[in-house]
């Protein structure tokens, strides 16, 4: 190893793990960490005798940034509209105790797979746990079923922003990736199903009905791509209701049309070339204005303050990370990396894709910046060791996903919604239980990148 080569992969390191550390052991919030990061790969960069190259890296990762940022804060706004306008309390009210032992779910799997799909940020659990303890669920259960529930729909969260963003740094289709992803995370899917199944104690019949239904994730995956969370989830979870609750139909169908209007839109665009991140933004952003001054435009103002206001951190570090993202790429430290990964471990390494991913998403409360980390790293090590690329950046997609079930973070603003105290460590040792099992079909399908 040259003295260069040696030098770049100590950077590739050191941007690797200070985020880990310094959220993990000192508590730093993920903007400020993101901040430390950037200024550590600006000096990595002139290190290397990148600096007339920086501005410019400095510039794409930048553009890039805001791009992936403005999908965040349109998603934000529309759920944030959709709620002003009522219609999450209207599919409250569409359930009553009567209905819990047909309900509980698929609200628990699919609905969370819904709202994670549309919103993000941490709003799922917060969400959906409340649903439950309002349908007789014991809060802790509640909790636990929600934080496992909604983990499979993670990598589309707030209409595919993580598997967005790794296309984006992996130079990859999201189309492709989508597929890959959603193909991937059928497994998963069907034992998180069985398991929140037995969490709830629900009859087999729901049971039956439910992961037959799972099989549309794979299906609706290789259809409309990005979008893949929000049509499977909506499909799964009205599919369901036709099936075991004829009666709510309609008025479920009414208070989600919001979505299903944006939903049927987004991939109408997506059919007609109109894609992108930032044509999806536009679009998403325009609605929730057009819905919010057609129905009550007096809720416009103060939803956008407080969309700025919740989405401003987020915002920052997805920027900031980007830049770094671009920095190690051009630079070529997370090559440097992957070369001596590839030497050490050979293909083998793939096997640790899905955890890195676990790991990265339990650490920073977040799979996209899981996938900013990583993403690099990852690309590299398949161009240097022939493996499928799109294979690999969805085990780290995957993988990041299930890692929310076990994230403080989401814990912490879960259990925030729910009337009892001291749930937070009890969910955490709770679903540490489930997070290996789920996770292992990752594993095994990590076999075929090696065959292929």
């Amino acid at each position: 190893m040259t003295p260069a080569i040696a030098e770049a992969t100590i950077h590739a390191l050191v941007i690797i793990l200070l985020p880990l550390l310094l959220m993990a052991l000192l508590k730093v919030d993920i903007a400020k960490t993101a901040l430390v990061v950037l200024i550590y790969s600006i000096y990595a960069a002139t290190r290397l005798g990148f600096t007339k190259n920086l501005p410019e890296f400095i510039v794409e990762g930048l553009w890039t940034g805001t791009q992936i940022a403005s999908i965040v804060v349109a998603a934000l706004l529309f759920y944030n509209v959709y709620r002003g306008l009522g219609y999450e309390e209207k599919l409250r009210v569409s359930f009553g105790r009567e209905y819990s032992g047909r309900v509980k779910l698929p609200l628990a799997v699919f609905f969370t797979g819904f709202i994670e799909s549309v919103s993000g940020f941490g709003i799922t659990v917060a969400v959906t746990a409340p649903m439950l303890v309002m349908l007789g669920i014991n809060p802790l259960v509640a909790l636990v079923a929600c934080l496992i529930g909604h983990s499979w729909a993670v990598p589309f969260a707030a209409i595919g922003i993580p598997t967005l963003v790794l296309s984006s740094l992996a130079s990859a289709d999201p189309f492709r990736l989508s597929q890959i992803t959603g193909v991937l995370m059928f497994p998963p899917l069907v034992l998180t199903l069985v398991f929140v199944g037995k969490i709830l104690k629900v009859d087999r019949r729901s049971l039956f009905i439910s992961v037959t239904l799972a099989l549309l994730l794979s299906l609706v995956a290789c259809l409309v791509g990005p979008m893949t969370g929000v049509a499977a989830s909506l499909l799964m979870f009205l599919a369901y209701i036709v099936i075991t609750l004829r009666e709510k139909i309609n008025a479920i169908i009414r208070s989600l049309e919001l979505y299903i209007s944006l939903s049927t839109i987004l991939i109408l665009a997506y059919v007609l070339g109109i894609r992108g991140l930032v044509p999806t933004s536009t679009i998403i952003i325009l609605l929730a204005v057009f819905s919010s001054v057609y129905r009550d435009k007096s809720i416009l103002q103060p939803i956008i303050k407080k969309t700025v206001a919740a989405s401003y951190k987020p915002v920052v570090a997805i920027i900031l990370f980007t830049m770094v993202a671009d920095i190690s790429r051009q630079t070529g430290i997370m090559e440097a990396l992957a070369r001596e990964i590839a030497l050490v471990s050979g293909s083998y390494f793939v096997y640790l894709i899905p955890i890195v991913g676990i790991i990265g998403t339990y650490v920073t409360g977040s799979n996209t910046a899981s996938n900013i980390i990583f993403a690099a790293l990852h690309e590299s090590y398949a161009k240097i060791t022939g493996l499928d690329l799109y294979l690999i950046l969805a085990l780290q997609n995957s993988g990041g996903g299930l890692g929310s079930m076990i994230s403080p973070p989401k814990i912490a603003v879960g259990a925030s919604t729910l009337e009892a105290r001291g749930l937070e460590g009890t969910a955490l040792r709770n679903t540490l239980k489930y997070i290996i099992p789920i996770s292992t079909p990752l594993l095994a399908i990590a076999t075929l990148a090696l065959t292929t």
